[in-house]
């Protein structure tokens, strides 16, 4: 059964001889389902199937594990909450397992349209589709284009006021070119995607700061951008390009790796609004851009998630004073065990007074083969001694957690050399005696399994 070329779903009644599904670029052999009394089951006989446009296929064979349809559908539930957006169509991989799995799966494809590689023809037809169903255009929550910027057009202009339930568009590896799109692409993206709130940009390539702008202004609910590695043809923003619509009220931003959005915020004043901000940060050069971010924040800015470049040893390598962060209630630095120096430094030019909680991660990659005690050397002791005696003086009497988590990336045969949460709470107790005695240290110890190959 030859499918259509975009990543809609479309749930169609169950049949226990073959499932049909709407799905991008997917030729489907039938599947033999069988559904167990008394749950869902892995218990199936199939072909593969192809089920994308990499040719990836899937073979799912007899299993004997059963367990209570509520169980199978936390789990789906869990998996979901943490894929990226445009991950959503593999659910249908597991939809095709059983009749329990197909309907949780077809409640979150249902919310989910991503175009990977389609033409405007294709975008046409999926709009002919939608058109006359309301209630699908109702449950749909994200839009997500993959690669071919093309179809922003013709989808916003098409679909103007008529999803009025989108929270979330992503781009992803999308090379927007000079005048690629309509002149009056920001209006239909405007009227398309009114109620959208979370903007998510990744590997994407822009003709100018400025089309970045507009495309940010251009959705009046927006309260969260997320950036990553995004490229400027035209990498200058001239003040006043683009001037901010009143009302736009973005309070959360997550950056990796962009600069130039850092600039946009500070010069076009939308960074004096900023609540919560997140920033991943490789090069020493990104100080002056990172300072004057919080600092446009200022008494606005409540959560701060900062990773310093790694050569960020001393505080003068990376130079950050939130001095006017006077309303910042959390704190949060990811850095290496070995560069506490600089978390030192900046506590110590942090306003104290409303300061609830701090969480430090310090991240190890390839433990060698060591014991844990060679990586707690690692962590200074002068340094962790000048951390405790800033910590629990009387102006931090709102500070009520100090979570010092040991973050450990490693393959599996490395899994015995990782510090185990006694060891690492006993040394951290010994190291910061004040905040222990407090009873606000909170020691923590996780691990991501890194396979090799």
């Amino acid at each position: 059964m030859r499918m259509e070329n975009f990543d809609t779903f479309d749930p169609v009644p169950y049949s226990p001889s073959a499932m049909s599904m709407v799905h991008i670029s997917v030729t489907q052999s039938d599947f033999g389902v069988h559904e167990p009394l008394g749950g869902a089951s892995l218990q199936q006989e199939t072909t593969a199937a192809n089920i994308s446009s990499d040719d990836t296929h899937l073979a799912v064979r007899s299993f004997g594990v059963r367990l209570p349809v509520e169980v199978w559908e936390q789990i789906i539930d869990h998996l979901v909450a943490g894929w990226f957006e445009y991950e959503t169509h593999t659910l249908w991989t597991y939809g095709t397992v059983c009749k329990a799995w197909y309907t949780r799966c077809s409640f979150y494809t249902r919310q989910a349209i991503g175009f990977h590689d389609n033409t405007r023809k294709q975008v046409y037809r999926l709009v002919k589709i939608m058109g006359g169903d309301e209630s699908r255009r109702n449950s749909v929550k994200t839009v997500t284009i993959w690669k071919t910027i093309d179809v922003l057009g013709p989808f916003s202009a098409c679909m103007a006021q008529k999803l009025p339930r989108v929270e979330t568009l992503c781009l992803r590896r999308c090379d927007w070119k000079p005048g690629q799109l309509h002149p009056q692409i920001f209006f239909h993206i405007r009227a398309a995607f009114a109620s959208v709130i979370r903007l998510v940009l990744g590997d994407v390539s822009f003709p100018s700061v400025s089309v970045f702008g507009r495309l940010v202004c251009a959705l009046p609910c927006l309260s969260s951008l997320e950036c990553s590695l995004l490229e400027f043809k035209v990498p200058v923003f001239a003040p006043g390009a683009v001037r901010p619509r009143d009302g736009l009220a973005l309070t959360n931003i997550d950056l990796w790796e962009c600069d130039e959005v850092m600039d946009f915020l500070v010069a076009t004043s939308i960074a004096t609004g900023l609540h919560h901000v997140r920033l991943l940060l490789d090069d020493l050069d990104q100080s002056t851009a990172c300072q004057r971010l919080v600092s446009a924040a200022g008494a606005s800015l409540s959560s701060l998630y900062i990773r310093p470049p790694q050569d960020a040893v001393a505080w003068s390598d990376f130079p950050l004073d939130l001095g006017l962060c006077t309303s910042l209630t959390s704190l949060t630095v990811q850095l290496r065990i070995r560069d506490l120096a600089w978390l030192v430094a900046v506590i110590s030019k942090t306003p104290s007074s409303k300061l609830r909680e701090i969480e430090i991660k310090v991240r190890r990659y390839n433990l060698d083969d060591v014991p844990p005690e060679v990586h707690y050397g690692m962590l200074d002791e002068r340094n962790c001694a000048e951390l405790d005696a800033i910590l629990s003086g009387s102006q931090y009497g709102a500070l009520k957690t100090v979570t010092f988590m040991f973050q450990a990336f490693v393959e599996r045969t490395e899994l015995a050399r990782v510090p185990d949460r006694h060891s690492w709470t006993r040394m951290l107790a010994s190291r910061l005696p004040r905040l222990h005695a407090r009873g606000v240290l909170r020691p923590a110890v996780t691990v991501e399994i890194m396979e090799s190959g």
